[in-house]
């Protein structure tokens, strides 16, 4: 198992890791005021483990009362199903503590919301203080109101570590770290690890972190047109596995594709009769290379367990660039100065273009003020009379009849000049 996690880096840019079972890290504890980076931090370290364990080793357990960061997530790494309420969340914490899988890590998470005040504190505590002392379960409890009675003695006890982003006093700080400093993060994305009484201030995610986030956030979002274009570009990945080895005289053939929620593909491949299953593993390294791997290794199971089938599986392969990482929100929100910027750059954007034209009339054409009238009011009273109104956002057909208006207009000059060269001759 690996359980190795990059938390970011500090201000002199060094990488912030800690492996939660070497480091004994059971129970983190994760806080900070709504919008500080709380949920960034959840996906960038959820991607780490489910990229580097497989799910048969690894499961999530997500209790999310907010009903808004796991709801819609699936796949194998899902222990159970997602947990809304939270009665069934703490009978379900208390059934792991209380009977922990032994051959499989379970990584709890809680978005918490009331759950302290809506169940038994006690029996979440004592749930809490079992896992601490587990081997393979690990808990992170993520809220944006560490007060007393969320955040109480006893878990405080029993915490390996907390994890704090921007609060609002310093009495907040001190009471959830025993020290100032968490008031004073002014940068979205900084927060403070505090592990075993050591503490170290982390800086955001890089923008090439956050855009992988995206992407795992669509696998385990199961997004139906993302998937859509991540299966097709993988097809090409299947061929290339075909010809780097058949370049080395290895005949197989892709058979079968199995996509994970965590971004990692296997590629079950059937050989020919007489084909060495060591000629293949001798290539891993030449496939990882042909296929770019994110890793720069690939795994190979030769065969696979109880199937007359060779798997490659290709960890977390980028987006294609050409594939775009869409959002219903903006990264960065707008300001009102901002879109009324963006307003006015449209209304010169079209003045520019009628006085683009207005040029080009006066260059070629008589009779300078008809046509710059025609091009102006033909092409508006038409807007007028078929939408009642102009819609900035929509100048489509004000830009085509703009331009089917300069097309007659031309036409008309061209039958005038002729007509001028009939009359010299």
């Amino acid at each position: 198992m690996n359980l190795k996690l990059n938390f970011g880096k500090t201000t002199e840019g060094k990488n912030v890791e800690f492996d939660l079972k070497k480091d004994n890290i059971h129970t983190i504890f994760l806080t900070g005021e709504t919008g500080t980076g709380k949920s960034i931090l959840h996906y960038h370290l959820y991607k780490q483990l489910a990229q580097h364990n497989k799910y048969t080793e690894l499961g999530f357990v997500f209790m999310d009362m907010i009903r808004v960061e796991f709801g819609k997530w699936k796949g194998p790494y899902l222990h159970v199903p997602v947990i809304f309420e939270p009665k069934e969340a703490l009978e379900c914490l208390v059934a792991i503590s209380e009977n922990p899988p032994k051959d499989k890590v379970i990584i709890i998470h809680i978005e918490e919301c009331d759950m302290m005040a809506q169940t038994d504190t006690g029996m979440f505590e004592k749930a809490w203080k079992k896992i601490q002392e587990s081997k393979n379960i690990y808990i992170i409890f993520s809220t944006s109101r560490p007060s007393p009675d969320v955040f109480t003695s006893a878990l405080k006890k029993h915490t390996d570590m907390v994890i704090s982003y921007h609060v609002p006093s310093e009495a907040d700080s001190i009471r959830i770290m025993d020290k100032p400093g968490a008031e004073k993060l002014a940068v979205p994305g900084e927060k403070i690890v505090s592990v075993h009484g050591k503490q170290v201030q982390v800086g955001p995610v890089t923008d090439k972190e956050f855009k992988e986030l995206q992407i795992f956030e669509k696998y385990m979002n199961a997004d139906p047109e993302f998937l859509r274009q991540y299966k097709s570009n993988s097809n090409f990945h299947a061929s290339i596995i075909e010809k780097t080895l058949d370049s080395y005289g290895l005949r197989v053939r892709v058979v079968e594709v199995n996509y994970f929620p965590n971004g990692s593909i296997e590629y079950c491949l059937e050989i020919v009769t007489g084909t060495k299953l060591e000629d293949i593993e001798k290539r891993r390294r030449e496939l990882a290379l042909a296929l770019a791997s994110s890793t720069g290794s690939v795994d190979i199971q030769a065969p696979i367990p109880g199937r007359a089938l060779v798997g490659i599986t290709v960890p977390m392969i980028t987006a294609p660039q050409n594939m775009e990482i869409s959002s219903s929100k903006s990264e960065y929100p707008q300001t009102i100065l901002g879109k009324m910027v963006n307003i006015f750059a449209k209304i010169f954007q079209i003045i520019a273009n009628i006085l683009y034209l207005a040029v080009d009339v006066l260059e070629h054409m008589k009779n300078v003020v008809t046509m710059l009238l025609v091009i102006i009011l033909v092409p508006t009273v038409y807007i007028f009379l078929s939408e009642g109104n102009f819609n900035l956002n929509k100048n489509l057909d004000y830009s085509l009849v703009i331009f089917i208006t300069f097309i007659v207009m031309i036409g008309v000059r061209r039958k005038d000049k002729i007509k001028d060269e009939e009359k010299k001759k």
